[in-house]
């Protein structure tokens, strides 16, 4: 009895057939990513933890496990299965019902609907303008506007800024220009306008003043509005030979404030007799001090200088129970008043 080794045939009818007990391909088994499966096993799919894999007949076969929603876009799953409430395209997050523009096709108007995007090709209008351009970004061509702070305006036009009235603003190719108003003054002190000085009226030191008007901003000067210039003249102030001054309220220039007399201060328009000269009478005046020598006269031939006294009396004539003066002594009483008040006399 002679025995061989049976040969294998390679030419099987299954695409993963197992071996058998002679190593030759059968179709009884399978073989699955270096596994070995019984007929009719299910495992799992080692690639994918949602998908069960069976072997019938030598042939394996993988199923996802199967959902009772499915979407084409979900935002998120839960377990195996999607969660079909948002949608994630173009590596964004689009919520449910959410209308878009595709960012990569801006032609394609797309919406998100249970966790599918579903696109169609947008249809353009036909613009308005003459000459339509296509932005970049965009799908349609369209005319030219701008768009500055919240408001809409044309190709061309030209407007005020809106929190600035001092610039004015253009709109060209969709951008927005904008330049300050230009002023020109021709005068020194203007009045400041909403944007530009006006020479109609005078801003100065801080007062409007009226076309025309004269007015005195201080004591000393006297100033005139003329078409935005004004023009002062201002009042010239003696020199004061006197060391003390002082300021008059509601006057221009300084006044001389008394005089001091050795080490006394006397006031303006004062009067006195030198203490050392009884003959002196000195008077301040405007913080210079004059003094005059006093005339003297006596109407009789024996005239007597009192002590302290400047001019000589004549002796008193004395008679039984009545004396009296000589009728020109009282011009030397009203001379002496200056310094000793006024004098009563008794005619009696």
């Amino acid at each position: 009895m002679t025995c061989s080794k049976r040969t294998c045939s390679e030419d099987v009818s299954c695409r993963d057939p197992g071996r058998d007990e002679c190593g030759c391909p059968s179709c009884d088994g399978c073989e699955f990513l270096g596994q070995t499966l019984a007929n009719q096993r299910t495992v799992p799919d080692p690639r994918d933890s949602c998908s069960q894999c069976s072997c019938k007949d030598g042939n394996v076969r993988c199923v996802r496990q199967s959902c009772s929603r499915t979407c084409s876009h979900p935002a998120s799953t839960s377990g195996c299965c999607p969660r079909c409430d948002d949608c994630l395209y173009e590596d964004t997050v689009r919520l449910e019902g959410q209308d878009f523009i595709s960012t990569v096709d801006p032609c394609q108007k797309c919406i998100c609907r249970q966790g599918s995007v579903i696109c169609q090709i947008m249809d353009c209008p036909r613009p308005t303008c003459l000459d339509p351009i296509k932005m970049d970004g965009e799908c349609c061509p369209s005319c030219p506007i701008c768009v500055f702070q919240d408001k809409t305006y044309q190709d061309n036009e030209r407007f005020t800024h809106p929190q600035d009235p001092c610039q004015t603003c253009s709109c060209k190719m969709g951008r927005v220009k904008c330049e300050k108003q230009q002023c020109e003054a021709t005068c020194t002190h203007p009045r400041q306008g909403l944007c530009c000085p006006i020479c109609e009226q005078c801003e100065f030191e801080g007062e409007s003043y009226a076309n025309g008007v004269t007015f005195q901003p201080d004591d000393c000067r006297t100033c005139s509005c003329r078409n935005g210039n004004v023009v002062c003249d201002e009042r010239p102030c003696p020199i004061l030979q006197c060391p003390n001054r002082r300021k008059v309220v509601g006057q221009c220039c300084e006044v001389c404030q008394g005089c001091t007399f050795f080490g006394i201060l006397y006031d303006d328009g004062a009067s006195w007799v030198k203490e050392d000269s009884p003959c002196t009478v000195c008077t301040c005046n405007s913080g210079l001090v004059t003094c005059l020598a006093k005339d003297c006269f006596a109407p009789c031939s024996d005239p007597v200088t009192p002590p302290g006294q400047c001019c000589p009396e004549c002796p008193i004539i004395r008679r039984p129970q009545r004396e009296y003066f000589p009728r020109l002594y009282f011009y030397e009483l009203a001379f002496s008043s200056l310094r000793f008040g006024k004098h009563r006399l008794d005619p009696t």
